[in-house]
């Protein structure tokens, strides 16, 4: 019911969702891909930048 109402007002959201675990092995040097980054829906590309420092 709450996605009708966010239609209704025209509302769009582009999010993407990042997980503390994700976060976490992105800061201690892993890659985009070790830190599960790939399968995203919405890419988190700031992010996945940082990654391949």
């Amino acid at each position: 019911m709450a996605w009708h109402g966010m239609a209704w007002h025209g509302t769009k959201f582009n999010m993407p969702v990042v997980y503390y675990s994700q976060l976490i092995g992105i800061a201690y040097g892993r890659s985009a891909k070790d830190a599960a980054l790939d399968g995203q829906i919405i890419k988190a590309k700031q992010l996945e930048e940082i990654a391949s420092k």
